[in-house]
């Protein structure tokens, strides 16, 4: 268990390094909107066509509908503007992504929708029988807006060493 558990820890501390490294390279490392108002995607890609991220999201039993699960992709890949992720399963719940990455309608990367993903999401649920129920429908998530750094309204103010 503690092996599992550093095992973890490791996985994590490379991932966000790499986001942490790479982000402000690709204009499409963002967060993005996902199926409910609370709920996200993060985009992080990185050089050799692989896309890291994870998905937070409502579970959809009835024992974790209240929860938030991170879902950290399994799989991911960027070639241009092709986009496609398959997360890790979270209490049966996995999700499989195929879609594009384009500019969308905002004018302005402080705005909601600068950038669009658009395509098709597959939400596969496991029940405790091993069996796997499908559910495709056509998706547009939007990117949220880049934090703009905070300009000073004022000088500051002046220090005399007198």
């Amino acid at each position: 268990m503690k092996l599992r558990a550093a095992l973890f820890t490791a996985f994590l501390a490379t991932t966000l390094l790499a986001w942490a490294q790479f982000e402000d390279d690709d204009p499409f490392a963002n967060s993005y909107t996902f199926l409910a108002a609370d709920e996200e995607l993060e985009l992080s890609p990185v050089p050799g066509h692989i896309l890291l991220g994870y998905v937070s999201t409502h579970g959809v039993g009835d024992t974790d509908r209240h929860l938030l699960l991170a879902m950290f992709f399994q799989k991911g890949t960027i070639d241009g503007d092709q986009i496609y992720f398959l997360t890790k399963p979270v209490h049966g719940l996995r999700y499989e992504f195929k879609g594009k990455v384009a500019r969308g309608t905002a004018k302005s990367p402080v705005e909601e929708g600068y950038f669009q993903i658009t395509g098709t999401l597959t939400e596969n649920l496991t029940n405790g029988e091993g069996k796997v129920t499908s559910r495709n429908r056509e998706v547009t998530f939007k990117s949220m807006p880049y934090d703009v750094p905070e300009q000073p309204t004022s000088r500051p103010p002046k220090i005399s060493l007198l």
